[in-house]
């Protein structure tokens, strides 16, 4: 039987146990966080499109913001049978595919993320952030591997978990 492919959309926030892989596509100015407990085979992926807390109002659409994800986040992963203190963090996306010429929404998700995960017990084990390209994910709980493209080429692996006996790439 195949492993089940969870997408990931802008603003969304998934989990997978066991088997199954998480995906995201066309990732440009937005972020994707993947939370993984390696020893629970739990993983939690999350498109983050701004940066810092939603605003009070309009409800239905604070996963979209750094802050209010993480949370959905760390709860699923909590409600998968993973524990934040064992998760590795992998941050990927944020891209200027604008190229505009003020501060780029990509940074400052970026900036947002990094400041929200500094006083949580987990670490940033890869990141593959900024620069002018889209970018698609996909994260395979089984094999604890990350695999990302760049614009139109092929997925490559930027990260695996140690466990699997194999050295992260990309750090």
């Amino acid at each position: 039987m195949d492993e089940p492919i969870v997408d990931v959309d802008s603003g969304e926030v998934r989990s997978c146990q066991g088997q199954g892989t998480l995906r995201a596509m066309a990732i440009g100015s937005c972020i994707v966080v993947v939370l993984f407990d390696p020893s629970a085979r739990a993983a939690v992926m999350l498109h983050v499109m701004l940066p810092g807390k939603a605003p009070a109002s309009p409800r239905g659409s604070e996963t979209n913001y750094a802050e209010d994800a993480l949370l959905a986040g760390r709860q699923l992963l909590a409600r998968a049978g993973g524990s934040l203190a064992a998760a590795q963090v992998c941050l990927v996306g944020g891209a200027d595919i604008l190229g505009d010429q003020g501060p780029a929404i990509g940074d400052m998700n970026a900036a947002s993320l990094r400041g929200l995960l500094r006083p949580w017990p987990c670490r940033i084990a890869a990141e593959d952030v900024g620069g002018t390209l889209r970018r698609s994910v996909e994260f395979n709980v089984e094999s604890g591997r990350l695999h990302r493209s760049l614009g139109d080429g092929p997925l490559e692996l930027l990260w695996r978990h140690r466990g699997t006996g194999d050295v992260p790439v990309g750090i």
